[in-house]
């Protein structure tokens, strides 16, 4: 561990969505689902997640894409996908980029996720760690 904080920060995939979401509603309801309106309404959003190494341990914010969502999109994310798509390349999820730094998710001693633990399943993320910190 050093003595000083370094930030990487980890292009972990991107998410299709209708503008709207993007920019406008934050209200589900509110939202077309995908393919209810022209391509040219629907945008790619990049996903990035931060790895944070402090003298007090390594800290992940976010943890992006499952590799599971390269083949079974729909069951990942469940009613969400009407709303979003992800797209994940090989070498892009945040396991395979922690693992070309010789890390593995149980190095990750503070994981937080901005978007609440109960929607994901970050369960196989989080093993070995200190504190989980959620939204």
């Amino acid at each position: 561990m050093t003595s000083f904080v370094k930030i990487h920060v980890m292009h972990c995939g991107d998410v299709k969505v209708d503008k709207r979401l993007a920019f406008k509603d934050n209200v589900l309801s509110n939202v077309p689902k995908l393919g209810e309106r022209s391509k040219e309404d629907q945008i790619w959003i990049p996903v990035s997640c931060y790895l944070i190494e402090h003298p007090l341990g390594l800290t992940v914010i976010d943890a992006g894409w499952s590799e599971k969502v390269r083949t079974s999109p729909e069951e990942q994310l469940g009613y969400a996908y009407q709303y979003c798509h992800p797209r994940l390349l090989e070498g892009q999820s945040i396991k395979e980029q922690l693992a070309v730094r010789n890390l593995t998710p149980s190095d990750i001693d503070y994981p937080h996720f901005s978007s609440g633990c109960g929607s994901y399943k970050w369960y196989s993320f989080t093993g070995g760690c200190k504190k989980i910190y959620c939204k």
